[in-house]
């Protein structure tokens, strides 16, 4: 018999959770390096994900 096992391939970076840590985080005065290293995503993703906020204060 074979089996076959599913990965969870969604990645962790794309949740609403995580989004809304980022500003959460940048709210608090984290900056991008530690933001990153605290959810294990890249500091791209960060920045990426804060300019889709533009009234946040940077």
């Amino acid at each position: 018999m074979r089996r076959i096992f599913f990965i969870n391939t969604r990645q962790p970076r794309r949740t609403r959770q995580v989004k809304h840590q980022i500003i959460e985080m940048k709210l608090n005065g984290s900056g991008v390096r530690d933001i990153a290293r605290v959810l294990h995503i890249s500091p791209a993703t960060v920045i990426r994900e804060l300019k889709k906020f533009p009234k946040l204060d940077r």
